[in-house]
């Protein structure tokens, strides 16, 4: 008997699981369909999405990037200003009009401030850099430390930067001929400009395998299934993951960088010492609650930020080491990538590379072989070439913003809600033919006159007031290590090299799925 009502107990028991799981199925199947009708219910176009993941199919089959797909979604509905598309669950919309990009992104900045996720600046000082804030508290921070990357900063930090230059043509002598791997080349290149630049450092000789900042450096996002798997985490549930400490940086890597600079500002005020770099004048901030901007020039317009509010914010160490932990994430990958490319487009384009030469050597010897910030400005041809890379390449090849207030969008009868999520494609913008004739060429001739470029025609570096505030050093990294190369050096292809070059399906840059291999031979 006891043996019977067990039996019926357990089958019982099996029957109501059975039942409460087949009922969450069919209720979490139903909720994904009811999802997947939002855009069609609002009238907006888009691609047809499956349950769950929305249209996210192939970039789960790490068939295309997250770039080439929404890049996709903007070339297939060439008529429409908006496309709604669903991040897996997510529905979100796709800016392909290019007023009412201008709109979202600048005129009516105020309702699209955010990006995901929200730092907490009283509690976790170190975690609240320019990406992570949001609102005011964003503006008033972004205004403290603009002042840092004016024209006139940069040309006093040039010394350094031109230091580390130096050092990477030395260490090409030695690789010359060679096989040299591409992206661990630009990437020690990046972080030794960081190194000395923002944490103060003297980063020593490229070859050194003892070299701590360098290995610590190598272990920030780097481009495999996991970070992957952190990005879409991240996307999808971006307070969720704030919370359980979900990041694309191990945590320890952060603590070390924000210590480094911690223990520099501590030196530097015990001994008095002072270098133009960017701790100085976070040191200035401390003391003087400003950072003196001498002689403002025109080209530091990008840095501004209207309506920026007063607030109380004091900088901190950790605040500060937040903010230099902030350019490190800013400008390691993304700027070795573009060098990396830039490399690429010379070795690939003989008589591009051979124009370039020519100019950067004519500036040069102008000024007794020096490389000189102010010289950069001369050299327009090399200038196109770079920028040509950024156009075709898409670094960055998209941009999102956060709705924090309620938005109707002009001439469509949909209002973007708070918290939803609107995008926009530069990979797309960048390669529209109407804009740039034979878009899939490498042009540098095409830059000699851009005044016909309509704005937002090239954003490598964002769009409206949340843009890089670290651009102008990015293109005086690359441009002056570029000029420094080709003065002494040819560049080539490997024969290893495949073309055309694939994406990573698991970056979340435009990176090589193969990174190219070049050879330099001293001229």
């Amino acid at each position: 008997k006891q043996l019977q009502i067990g039996y019926t107990y357990n089958m019982a028991l099996m029957v109501y699981i059975g039942v409460l799981l087949v009922t969450l199925i069919v209720y979490a199947w139903m909720k994904a369909l009811q999802i997947n009708q939002h855009w069609k219910k609002h009238g907006i176009p888009g691609p047809t999405p499956l349950p769950f993941i929305g249209n996210m199919l192939s970039m789960l089959l790490l068939t295309k990037t997250q770039g080439e797909i929404l890049r996709e979604f903007h070339e297939a509905f060439p008529d429409e200003p908006v496309v709604g598309f669903y991040y897996f669950m997510q529905p979100r919309l796709l800016i392909r009009d290019r007023s009412l990009i201008d709109k979202i992104w600048i005129k009516d900045f105020s309702h699209f401030t955010s990006r995901q996720g929200e730092a907490d600046l009283l509690n976790d000082p170190i975690n609240s850099n320019l990406f992570n804030l949001n609102g005011n508290v964003w503006r008033s921070i972004r205004v403290k430390f603009a002042p840092m990357f004016t024209t006139g900063k940069l040309r006093y930090m040039f010394t350094h930067i031109n230091s580390v230059g130096n050092n990477f043509i030395q260490h090409l002598e030695k690789t010359q001929n060679e096989n040299v791997d591409s992206l661990d080349l630009m990437k020690t290149y990046t972080i030794d400009v960081i190194s000395t630049t923002a944490f103060g450092m003297q980063p020593g000789p490229m070859d050194d395998p003892n070299n701590e900042f360098r290995q610590q450096g190598r272990q920030i996002m780097p481009a495999n299934f996991l970070t992957f798997a952190k990005l879409i985490m991240i996307f999808i549930f971006p307070n969720l993951s704030q919370k359980l400490g979900v990041n694309f940086t191990p945590k320890s890597v952060n603590l070390y960088f924000c210590d480094a600079l911690k223990r520099v500002l501590n030196h530097r005020k015990l001994t008095g010492t002072v270098r133009n770099d960017f701790v100085q004048q976070m040191i200035s901030l401390q003391e003087k609650g400003v950072i003196k901007v001498d002689n403002p020039d025109a080209s530091d317009e990008y840095l501004k930020i209207e309506d920026a509010p007063e607030m109380k914010i004091e900088p901190t160490d950790d605040l500060l080491a937040g903010q230099a932990f902030a350019f490190l994430l800013a400008g390691f990958d993304t700027t070795a990538l573009g060098l990396m490319m830039s490399i690429f487009d010379m070795a690939a384009n003989q008589e591009i590379q051979e124009k370039a030469r020519a100019e950067v050597r004519k500036v040069v010897d102008s000024l007794e072989g020096e490389v000189t910030y102010d010289s950069l400005k001369s050299m327009e041809y090399l200038e196109g070439a770079l920028k040509e890379t950024l156009r075709i390449h898409s670094i960055a090849p998209m941009l999102f913003r956060k709705c924090n207030t309620k938005y109707k969008l002009p001439g469509i009868p949909y209002t973007v809600q708070v918290g939803d999520s609107v995008a926009l494609s530069s990979f797309a913008i960048h390669m529209d033919p109407e804009v740039y004739p034979e878009p899939e060429k490498y042009l540098p001739t095409r830059w000699l006159d851009d005044s016909s470029f309509p704005a937002g025609s090239f954003i490598p570096f964002g769009y409206g007031p949340r843009i890089c505030i670290g651009m102008r050093l990015a293109m005086v990294e690359i441009k002056s290590i570029v000029a420094k190369v080709l003065l002494n050096y040819k560049i080539s292809l490997h024969p290893s090299v495949q073309l055309p070059l694939t994406l990573n399906p698991v970056s979340v840059f435009n990176q090589p799925a193969r990174n190219p291999a070049f050879i330099f031979t001293k001229i």
